[in-house]
């Protein structure tokens, strides 16, 4: 009997930690929990589903086995504006005015000292008064997932977890070959996602590709398993080689995305805010309204324009284009413009 227990006791401990720490908190996958592959429609309704909840608000969410992704080339300010986010979850405080829920946060961070990263979290407004930030500082070479497991072991609080980079953490072998991102993804999902995903969520920093692409989703820089297996992705671009303003914009599975909007950076403070979203000239937006009658695209943006959904400048003339932009900072219902979306999706 003794041996028995022993070799029961023994095969639990062999389990995977991931798997260990969902039967420990009941949330076992449904797999694991029955045995059987499959699930009726019936027994699904029945089922219990860990609660998803907003770190920021329709953008960044727990329960989930996808981390989102923020995604710029180099030197675009990928790091300044993750940073932003740490301290805004940190204290509870708005991000790109969106709220927070307030927690911990892990910044695993593989490019700077830890010295610059005090600075400039400390610029950002961090105090000893907030919730704790945890900032990597060992060799990112030797640190990988099973630090941030530890670390997410010991603080229950911590709620946000920000990767800089994604490749330097998951060391995809080829990231452009996609068996070797997924063999890559399912480690972290593993590891990280399935255990701590009900109660944190992810946002993995990523580069952009060289080459321009006429849809966002395409420029990730490696396999096209990296855009399946991401939830939000959050873009930024430098407006062209001649012009230093950046463009933000996100999409979303589900909650909110944020249309193409320029960001306001304040270099006394080093935040950035939502200003205003990047005109379209009439012509362009005919062109986008492909598939339907011309009158038809004409009455949709008249009626747009009447429900002040988007707004329109210029006169119609010569040296004077029409010219449209989603008006202020769009409500979700602004954003969903008729059943269609047309006009919404050409704006974006």
């Amino acid at each position: 009997m003794g041996a028995q227990q022993h070799s029961q006791t023994r095969g639990e401990s062999q389990q995977p930690r991931g798997i260990a720490n969902l039967k420990l908190k009941g949330l076992i996958s449904m797999k694991d929990a029955k045995h059987k592959p499959f699930i009726t429609m019936t027994d699904l309704r029945k089922t219990k589903f860990p609660e998803s909840n907003w770190v920021v608000a329709d953008l960044l969410r727990t329960g989930l086995r996808r981390p989102s992704l923020l995604v710029a080339k180099p030197e675009t300010g990928k790091s300044t504006l993750a940073r932003q986010l740490v301290v805004a979850v940190s204290q509870g405080k708005p991000f790109l005015g969106r709220t927070t829920t307030r927690g911990a946060v892990v910044y695993w961070q593989t490019e700077d000292e830890v010295k610059d990263v005090l600075n400039a979290f400390n610029r950002l407004g961090s105090t000893d008064g907030d919730e704790q930030i945890y900032v990597l500082q060992d060799d990112p070479d030797s640190s990988g997932c099973s630090d941030l497991v530890a670390q997410l072991e010991e603080d229950q609080k911590i709620n946000l977890v920000v990767i800089e980079t994604l490749d330097d953490l998951l060391k995809i072998s080829d990231i452009k070959e996609n068996t070797a991102a997924r063999t890559a993804f399912d480690k972290f999902n593993t590891q990280l996602m399935i255990p701590f995903g009900h109660r944190a969520g992810f946002l993995a920093l990523h580069h952009m590709k060289k080459t321009e692409t006429n849809f966002a989703g395409d420029s990730l820089l490696g396999a096209s398993t990296i855009r399946g297996r991401t939830d939000a992705k959050i873009y930024m671009a430098q407006v062209s080689p001649d012009d230093e303003r950046r463009l933000i914009w996100s999409s979303k599975r589900v909650g909110r995305a944020i249309p193409k909007t320029f960001l306001v950076f304040d270099p006394t403070t080093g935040k950035s805010e939502l200003g205003r979203h990047p005109d379209i000239e009439h012509a362009e937006l005919l062109k986008h309204l492909d598939g339907m009658q011309q009158a038809r695209k004409l009455r949709l943006i008249r009626d747009e324009v009447l429900n002040n959904s988007i707004t329109r400048s210029g006169k119609g003339v010569r040296g004077s284009p029409l010219r449209y932009s989603l008006a202020g900072v769009p409500s979700e219902d602004a954003l969903l413009i008729l059943a269609d979306k047309e006009v919404s999706n050409a704006l974006q």
